[in-house]
């Protein structure tokens, strides 16, 4: 399931949530009889009993929860350590397992050949659904849906990614990869990786060209010839792109 909040975008997965609960709930069944066992209990209280905080205690405040612990019932202990395997596996949050992705602002640097410095972040790109422009979107983007964005030639964006579970991501420009620079396919190939992954890659600020170096993405008008798609295809798909407007980013390799 895919939500627009905020001008990020988030990724949700249902079905990994549910085969990671029935996963949770088969090592819990594994594991309760080991700590319904005395000598577990015992362990318990001593775990209890060397902690700073209950030293604290007076003596009746100390008695009574070493009662607590010594009568703690099989229902009980499975239920604590239901809680505690379920939020220490994430799934105590209800959008876990989710990926969110936002487009940030920045400066265009200029393309004459110098090495600059990242420019400063200047917020997130407001984004829209396509949905919102039925009289003005054009009848393909409609079609396929997504989320749309303006952007001055002046400006600059990076991808900002967040996650806590493991997900791999592509990204495309036109219909090239923006990470292998490869015409886009839908399959993840290791050798070479043309994917990032998430978490580990934070961000992607553009196409990589050398050992710490980078090209931006930016806008350039569209049948131009600057485009990544038109540099290395010959030619611009108009149906994937706004009115006059196209990514345009140089061949490019994953980095981290």
């Amino acid at each position: 399931m895919i939500t627009l909040e905020d001008d990020r975008l988030t990724f949700t997965f249902p079905e990994i949530a549910r085969q990671l609960r029935t996963h949770v709930e088969r090592q819990i069944g594994h594991i309760l009889p080991e700590f319904l066992r005395p000598e577990e209990r015992t362990a318990l209280l001593a775990e209890l009993e060397s902690r700073w905080g209950f030293q604290e205690l007076d003596d009746e405040a100390q008695d009574r929860h070493r009662l607590r612990v010594l009568t703690l019932t099989a229902d009980e202990i499975e239920a604590a350590l239901r809680t505690a395997a379920l939020r220490a596996a994430g799934l105590h949050d209800a959008s876990f397992p989710a990926l969110t992705i936002a487009f940030q602002r920045t400066l265009r640097i200029p393309d004459d050949g110098r090495t600059y410095p990242l420019p400063a972040g200047l917020g997130a790109f407001p984004l829209r659904s396509v949905d919102d422009f039925p009289a003005t979107a054009p009848a393909s983007w409609l079609q396929r849906g997504g989320v749309v964005t303006p952007m001055y030639q002046s400006e600059a964006l990076w991808i900002s990614f967040s996650a806590r579970y493991p997900f791999a991501v592509k990204i495309a420009a036109g219909k090239i990869n923006a990470v292998s620079g490869e015409a886009w396919t839908a399959e993840l190939p290791s050798e070479p990786q043309d994917y990032v992954v998430v978490p580990g890659q934070p961000w992607l600020d553009g196409f990589s060209v050398g050992e710490g170096l980078i090209r931006q993405f930016v806008a350039t008008p569209l049948g131009a010839g600057y485009s990544v798609e038109e540099q290395l295809t010959g030619r611009a798909d108009r149906a994937d792109h706004p009115a006059g407007m196209s990514a345009s980013l140089p061949r490019a390799r994953f980095w981290n």
